[in-house]
């Protein structure tokens, strides 16, 4: 069978009699890992393999092998992220410099869903990746949903917000309050390696087409084709929060779609627009006269990856409503 992706990075042989032996959930194939290296990032492992005074506790310590309920592409986010040197050598570092390393994970053409994920923290919540690894990977994959998000934010779904707001991995920890200053509250639920970023950076993605909801009507419809006939139109039109207008007015329809269909959801977003009509930017360039404000989203990303680089053709982060 083949593997592609992160899944390929753990399929193999056994090359030591240390390597435990690993089936998952989603495939019959056998993973061969070091046991020494499972045992030290995830406590899930180091009971199972466990020993006292040399004797194995578990049958999975007799054997040399465990099934853990979590399929072989979760477990491959995970493991490609612990395994990496940098990583590895300095998590601290690591979490505090604001990049995570996300081009030398090369993940970017193999998360193509929001739930890919989610899934690989509920993965990670599962074998209780130790707190070493836990908070950096947690960041980790939050920005990957954010690039997501900014690139096309109909890769949100409904089933997306309902499993965050539902499941017991995203709704546990510190409290997501939307607080003055804005860039404030990432760090502060980073430093608590708070599962709730998720439903958080949900929330800021679906600012920015909430206020510039007009732009999905029959009336700007109009103005547009009276622009591309070379008719007169007003000078200062606000620009759509994607390269193409039209994938724009539907991803406004598709936001509004979410937040008609979850009233909770709705509620966190308006708590956002909130917090961005009110906040005060972080360079001190803007002239609030001028109704121009930051997309939250794009502001995130940028305290996380330094100036944002990754996402193609993207569009002024500054936008008038």
């Amino acid at each position: 069978m083949a593997h592609s992706g992160v899944e390929k990075d753990i399929y193999g042989k056994r090359r030591s009699q240390e390597d435990v032996a690993i089936q998952f959930s989603d495939r019959d194939d056998t993973y061969y890992l070091p046991r020494k290296e499972l045992m030290k990032s995830f406590d899930y492992f180091q009971k199972a393999l466990g020993t006292d005074e040399g004797v194995p506790r578990w049958q999975e310590g007799i054997s040399n092998s465990c099934r853990p309920d979590v399929t072989s592409k979760d477990f491959g986010w995970i493991w490609r992220w612990i395994q990496l040197d940098a990583i590895v050598k300095d998590v601290d570092d690591a979490a505090g410099n604001g990049t995570y390393y996300l081009d030398e994970l090369d993940v970017w053409n193999k998360c193509d869903a929001v739930k890919d994920a989610l899934d690989a923290i509920v993965a990670a919540d599962h074998l209780l990746l130790v707190d070493k690894f836990k908070g950096p990977f947690t960041n980790n994959m939050a920005c990957i949903v954010g690039l997501l998000l900014e690139r096309d934010r109909r890769n949100l779904t409904a089933a997306d917000i309902e499993f965050v707001q539902a499941h017991r991995v995203f709704t546990t920890g510190e409290t997501c309050e939307f607080l003055s200053g804005f860039g404030q509250l990432e760090w502060d639920l980073f430093e608590h390696n708070s599962c709730q970023i998720f439903l958080y950076i949900f929330a800021i993605s679906a600012v920015r087409p909430f206020l510039q909801a007009g732009m999905a009507s029959n009336q700007w419809a109009q103005i547009q084709r009276t622009a591309a006939e070379g008719g007169p139109v007003a000078s200062n039109l606000p620009e759509a929060g994607h390269v193409n207008f039209e994938d724009w007015c539907a991803i406004i329809k598709h936001c509004q779609e979410l937040m008609s269909g979850n009233l909770a959801f709705a509620l966190t977003v308006m708590e956002a627009v909130s917090e961005t009509l009110t906040m005060k930017h972080l360079d001190g360039t803007i002239d609030p006269k001028e109704q121009r404000y930051r997309d939250p989203l794009d502001l995130y990303l940028c305290h996380i990856h330094g100036n944002n680089p990754v996402v193609d053709d993207r569009v002024d982060p500054y936008f008038v409503i």
